[in-house]
């Protein structure tokens, strides 16, 4: 995709022939599997509304896109029957679209959301506007004029390793019989591989020897992004941290039964939490 930053300051960037993606937290619509997204002529909207923006994402195979939101579940109830689709989370849907596609509403929903909490100025408190095709928020207040830009907040993401065991981790707040890998929010003044021993001494109350960058991915928090890692811990006792109901320590052929038996369930194909489990079960 190319995200169009040098144009993101144009009058006319959001042609007639965009097409407009609809978003409603993080929720996409949705119709047959495919987003629905009509063109931009083909909408009633003012040019550049104030709030909901509508908000420029790029090009894809050269067709351009946007993405609006709604507020209300009236106002998605009626898309919903004017269009023959239907808000499905993004979280549950993404494994079921292109990896454009996916990407796409991804981003809409991420850039929406900083929008619904970016309407007031953390420097005055005076009103903020759209600005550049959705890409900033300025101050209203001429004494201010402060510029807000879209936020990333950073997360770890590990398999716990030691020897030939890997650690897998269940939250209260999750099905039963799902285990994932360990994640957390980094911290402000903290490097990436502080937070990953930090958050495995919190979490687990083991001790972090070595730590390897893996991969990260957007996902799936809408301001995050999830910055993968290999961990290894010497040996010890599992202490849980609060947010932890259970963990538990596999074999990789142990996990490998327990799947196959239905008694653990991994995270969906898209998560990057099931990438770092498969790939510590390949070997």
């Amino acid at each position: 995709m190319d995200r169009l930053d040098h144009l993101r300051g144009g009058a006319d960037v959001l042609t007639p022939e965009t097409r407009v993606l609809t978003v409603w937290g993080h929720r996409a619509l949705l119709r047959d599997g495919r987003p629905v997204a009509p063109r931009r002529a083909d909408l009633d909207l003012p040019d550049f509304p104030d709030h909901p923006p509508l908000v420029l994402l790029g090009e894809v195979d050269g067709v351009r896109y946007a993405a609006r939101s709604v507020e209300s579940d009236e106002a998605a109830r009626r898309l919903e029957a004017s269009t023959g689709g239907r808000f499905d989370n993004l979280r549950t849907s993404a494994a079921l679209l292109s990896a454009d596609q996916a990407g796409l509403l991804s981003y809409g929903a991420a850039l929406q959301a900083w929008h619904a909490g970016s309407r007031f100025c953390g420097r005055c408190g005076a009103p903020t506007r759209s600005t550049r095709a959705g890409h900033q928020r300025q101050c209203t207040a001429e004494s201010c004029e402060a510029i807000q830009f879209p936020r990333t907040d950073p997360a770890i993401i590990t398999l716990v390793r030691s020897g030939e065991r890997g650690l897998l981790l269940w939250q209260p707040s999750w099905p039963e019989g799902l285990f994932s890998t360990l994640a957390g929010f980094v911290e402000p003044g903290e490097t990436l591989e502080g937070a990953v021993v930090r958050e495995v001494a919190e979490e687990v109350g083991l001790r972090v020897t070595r730590t390897e960058y893996v991969a990260s991915q957007p996902w799936p928090f809408p301001h995050s992004l999830m910055i993968g890692f290999r961990t290894w811990v010497e040996p010890g006792e599992v202490v849980l941290g609060d947010e932890i109901g259970a963990a538990r320590w596999y074999t990789r052929d142990g996990l490998a039964a327990a799947i196959r038996a239905g008694d653990v369930t991994i995270p969906q194909p898209h998560a990057l939490s099931r990438s770092l489990i498969e790939e510590w079960l390949a070997g």
